[in-house]
């Protein structure tokens, strides 16, 4: 059966891409426009590009209003937390690329990875409309770490915690499988109460849940404890 690991990310560069290597209009770029023609430049594999775009634009944004980042990446900053700015002066522009090749894309990888490491625990043989309902409760996950990461604050508090966390994840591992689990094992469960399934949509769902559970069973879930049947499968 499917183990649930935790994303693996590329370490991250230090030298950016030339700014030459993008299209920069004359009146300049607003950051979504940058961020697009950055996610094409992204090595594969990467996550499906509308969890990746909402993740590289959340992290741009939370990131352009810490003092720090503002002290590091100066007026970038600013086209970091507004998809409203236009930048046309190649330096400010740099430091933008820079940001992201250092922390907005290695942080987007991460939380938007998590979306993947669950789907380990679907049911295999669901059917088509049953399947694609399960998948939007994975595609929830990366949210829900993401903002467990910022209101953590052991990331992002300064520069040297976010260095080390792009570098290594696996002090966040253990907590953030658990949010990545509650938050898909909460999708499974609402899907059980909102829908007439069939007796073999009950049966995989609840196979599913099993799995959740069993793969969360070293780290309690703080809710949705109570489970469907006494089904313990294997989950190395």
């Amino acid at each position: 059966m499917e183990r649930l690991t935790p994303p693996v990310i590329p370490a991250p560069g230090q030298v950016p891409p030339s700014i030459d290597s993008f299209t920069i209009p004359p009146e300049g770029i607003r950051r979504n426009a940058l961020l697009d023609q950055w996610r094409e430049r992204m090595m594969t594999p990467r996550p499906e590009k509308k969890l990746l775009d909402n993740e590289l634009h959340s992290w741009s944004s939370q990131l352009g209003y810490l003092d720090w980042v503002v002290r590091e990446y100066h007026s970038g900053a600013m086209m970091m937390r507004s998809s409203q700015v236009d930048l046309a002066d190649p330096t400010e522009i740099e430091h933008v690329l820079t940001a992201l090749t250092r922390l907005i894309e290695p942080l987007s990888r991460y939380s938007g990875g998590w979306s993947a490491a669950v789907a380990a625990v679907r049911p295999p043989r669901a059917a088509k409309d049953l399947y694609t309902s399960i998948r939007e409760g994975a595609r929830r996950a990366p949210r829900e770490v993401r903002l467990s990461i910022i209101t953590d604050g052991d990331v992002l508090g300064d520069a040297e915690s976010a260095r080390a966390f792009v570098q290594d994840q696996s002090r966040r591992h253990a907590k953030d499988t658990r949010v990545a689990l509650e938050t898909y094992l909460g999708h499974v469960r609402k899907l059980l109460h909102s829908r007439n399934l069939t007796t073999k949509e009950t049966d995989e769902l609840a196979i599913c849940d099993g799995k959740v559970r069993h793969c969360a069973a070293r780290r309690p879930l703080r809710q949705h404890t109570r489970g469907i049947g006494q089904i313990r499968p294997r989950c190395p």
